[in-house]
């Protein structure tokens, strides 16, 4: 029988270390030789990446290690491509590397400066297609691989590009275009050109537009792509001609696309019989076959929720991160003709199913009939029960990037709250993914306004809802989710304090010392008066106030936390700014990441009055 104990005082076999320890699988890719290779990070290893390989029927290996640290490669890999003879070649500050075993490396673009990404193999399978990017050029380029430091450039451009696509014949390219500062999930265009000896030219625009966002351009024959547009509202996935003529090949209301804030992307591949292994759904992610002539699903019938959207296919074989709300993140080989999955890889160990807190995919309406949704992840302890009469602590989480997607995956950092007697309501703000084209535009003009008054509607539905306490609502947010953590609790009584990781407290400054594309992103969809936000806007909070910051942050510099710290001890409010030596945005070593934790979870208790299981005390300051 369980025993009784108050909400957040339950011991829990998810500790800080635990959550701290899984790796973060990414970067899936498939060789032309069927093997598959991926990136993970380790943070028990310095945080270092590694690239692992393993044959579908084999077992997995970490390969260059050494020729990785040789590059300095280890904590930054930026872009990297598996190529023939099971060589990988690698993007760093430097250009492109060739890496190969027995600590050979060799750079390929001596004499070519400039930052390379989405890579993708030459169709003469002897070259690398991808982007080059200059202060004031960008360019899609050819990189030979035979060691003749030859970089063809295949077309130049002022324009934000991405997605190259050569034809298999080489003789055409696709690629996206967009205009800076917009993103290409506001909208790009999909461009086509014959190659010539002279680059690509003519070239004209197939697909797309201002107000339309085009995801994964992929050839499927001589004189079409496929690729996934959101005309209809939704991202739903196309065959299109080289004239511009167009097809569904799927049209209802799911979302068949991601936002691409990365190289690489992928929701969809083509398989041996034509078929087409494509993510689709709105909230929960789904893994099925479409078959193009007919616009039919086949259903795979796997046990996933979640997956990343680098999905990889070669032959009959699928590949991916697939994850639920039982089972971590784990890399996966489905075969689409029997149906047969194999695990090659887990992020961590799958925890008993005892400790997973059934988390829910809920909706909320607003006060003037908006719809709101968020994941909602009820405290869950098989050995332990709150007193029958105590409401629940919730933390709302805000994610990094207005665009983001929220999944239902295991994830370590939220069983970590929740196996102690926290909820946590991961909240789809307006402007995110998943809910189609209208559900991301209703944050445009309104960033600072919409997702502050959406974590009002959670906070108040969790209480109304799901015996949440009034009292103990509290909100943690990351990069940009930390500005909206620090909107509600300006703007706002809804909750008893906040954990602000990189939070950008100074828009306009970001936008000279930090990440010029977050801020202008963020310029591009907020309200006036957020576009305004000088730390003179903090002096309306009055709740405690965690700070987390890495001093390696390229994203959100270090001085936005010391500008809130300051303004915080300016209106006497209690507070803790912990700075992490060599960490980035996002942490990756074992240790910064325990501690986080473990200081997120002592704040919560000190403020909400409770005493945290094996938790060490944290000092607030206050003036």
């Amino acid at each position: 029988m369980a025993g009784s104990a108050p909400y957040g005082t339950w011991q829990s076999a998810m500790t800080s270390r635990a959550a701290a320890r899984a790796v973060a699988v990414r970067s899936v890719a498939l060789g032309a030789d069927g093997v598959l290779w991926w990136e993970e990070t380790r943070p028990e290893e310095d945080g270092r990446s590694a690239i692992v390989q393993c044959a579908l029927d084999g077992e997995a290996t970490e390969v260059f290690g050494k020729e990785l640290a040789a590059l300095g490669a280890q904590h930054d890999l930026r872009s990297w491509l598996p190529v023939a003879g099971r060589a990988l070649v690698v993007a760093d500050d430097d250009g492109l590397h060739l890496v190969r075993r027995a600590c050979q490396v060799q750079t390929l673009t001596a004499g070519s400066p400039g930052t390379y990404r989405d890579l993708v193999r030459g169709p003469d399978g002897r070259s690398v297609w991808c982007v080059r990017e200059r202060r004031s050029e960008r360019a899609i380029v050819s990189v030979s691989l035979d060691g003749a430091y030859a970089v063809r450039t295949l077309l130049r451009t002022e324009e934000c590009i991405g997605s190259p696509r050569p034809s298999p014949d080489g003789s055409m390219l696709a690629w996206l275009a967009w205009q800076h500062p917009h993103v290409p999930w506001d909208g790009c265009r999909l461009w086509v050109g014959p190659v010539t000896s002279e680059g690509v030219s003519p070239a004209w625009s197939v697909l797309g537009g201002l107000g339309e966002s085009v995801f994964q351009p992929e050839w499927i024959g001589p004189g079409a792509l496929s690729a996934v547009s959101d005309r209809s509202r939704w991202w739903n996935p196309y065959e299109v001609r080289l004239d511009g003529a167009l097809r569904p090949l799927a049209c209802w209301p799911e979302e068949f696309g991601w936002p691409q804030w990365e190289g690489g992307l992928a929701t969809y591949g083509r398989l041996a019989n034509g078929r087409l292994a494509m993510l689709h759904g709105t909230g929960d992610w789904r893994l099925d076959l479409l078959h193009p002539d007919t616009g039919t699903l086949e259903p795979l019938d796997l046990p996933y929720t979640a997956y990343q959207p680098r999905l990889r296919t070669s032959g009959n074989v699928i590949a991916g991160v697939a994850g639920s709300p039982v089972q971590p993140a784990a890399v996966v080989v489905v075969n689409a003709s029997t149906g047969a999955r194999r695990v090659l890889r887990r992020s961590m160990p799958t925890p008993a199913r005892g400790w997973c807190a059934p988390a829910e995919w809920t909706t909320f309406a607003g006060r003037d009939g908006h719809q709101v949704h968020a994941v909602v992840h009820p405290p869950h302890n098989p050995d332990l029960r709150a007193p029958s009469n105590e409401r629940v602590p919730y933390v709302l989480f805000l994610r990094d990037w207005p665009a983001d997607r929220a999944t239902r995956m295991l994830d370590p950092v939220v069983l970590f709250f929740t196996s102690r007697g926290v909820g946590v309501a991961d909240v789809v703000c307006r402007g995110m993914s998943g809910f189609g084209r209208g559900y991301r535009e209703q944050i445009y003009g309104r960033w600072g306004i919409a997702d502050v008054e959406d974590c009002v509607v959670v906070g108040r539905e969790l209480v109304q809802q799901r015996g949440a306490d009034p009292a103990r609502l509290l909100v943690r947010g990351v990069g940009a989710g930390g500005a909206t953590a620090l909107g509600v609790l300006a703007h706002t009584n809804l909750c008893a304090g906040g954990t602000i990781y990189a939070g950008v407290a100074d828009l306009p400054l970001l936008a000279e010392q930090g990440s010029r594309r977050m801020a202008d992103h963020l310029r591009a969809l907020a309200a006036d008066s957020t576009l305004q936000r000088d730390p003179s806007w903090l002096r309306s909070i009055r709740r405690p106030v965690l700070m987390l910051h890495g001093t390696r942050d390229e994203v959100v510099p270090p001085s936005q936390s010391r500008l809130l710290d300051e303004a915080l001890r300016r209106n006497g409010v209690a507070r803790a700014r912990l700075v992490f030596p060599g960490e980035g945005h996002h942490f990756r070593r074992a240790d910064p990441i325990s501690r986080a934790l473990d200081a997120e979870m002592a704040f919560y208790g000190q403020i909400l009055g409770f005493t945290p299981a094996g938790s060490s005390a944290l000092v607030l300051h206050s003036p």
